[in-house]
């Protein structure tokens, strides 16, 4: 997980050690969240979807992604909205 505080920086910043539970209690109604196609080739990851999620909460803002392989992309995307 990562933050963007601005009165620190204007660059994000790892939370470090922070549980997946813990980490969902920023993401609550008013959250942003996207899925993204990644085709470009990332070494450790190869072409994959970027799901990502923005707390949009003031002033420190958190943002999470999670890395899904290809083989397991329909699990995330069925039902959801199509955009171009």
């Amino acid at each position: 997980m990562d933050k963007l505080d601005c009165s620190v920086s204007f660059a994000r910043q790892r939370v470090p050690d922070v549980s997946f539970e813990d980490a969902m209690r920023h993401f609550r109604l008013g959250a942003f969240f996207t899925v993204i196609h990644r085709k470009q080739v990332i070494p450790a990851y190869g072409p994959h979807l970027e799901v990502g999620f923005s707390s949009m909460e003031r002033p420190v803002d958190y943002f999470m992604w999670i890395i899904v392989p290809l083989d397991r992309a329909a699990e995330i995307v069925d039902g959801l909205p199509v955009r171009s």
